[in-house]
């Protein structure tokens, strides 16, 4: 069975990461230049990132990181 995270606890650490924000802002910026709007939901910033930390997970097993593919994102 995957291990899971919360929507919430994922965007709570993909902010908080200054390399994550700046990776969001060049996402933006090629959309605005390429067609003047950006628009992006919680599972394709979860889908766009490299890892996923074991310590947000619901029940953080022993890995230190997943692979996203690893990890089900669900509501919450």
């Amino acid at each position: 069975m995957k291990n899971q995270v919360t929507k919430s606890r994922f965007l709570s650490w993909y902010i908080s990461d200054s390399d994550d924000l700046k990776r969001m802002g060049r996402m933006a910026a090629d959309s605005l230049e390429k067609s003047g709007t950006f628009k992006i939901n919680v599972k394709q910033l979860f889908d766009s990132c490299v890892y996923i930390p074991a310590s947000i997970c619901v029940t953080p097993f022993d890995d230190y990181e997943y692979n996203p593919n690893d990890v089900k994102l669900i509501n919450g």
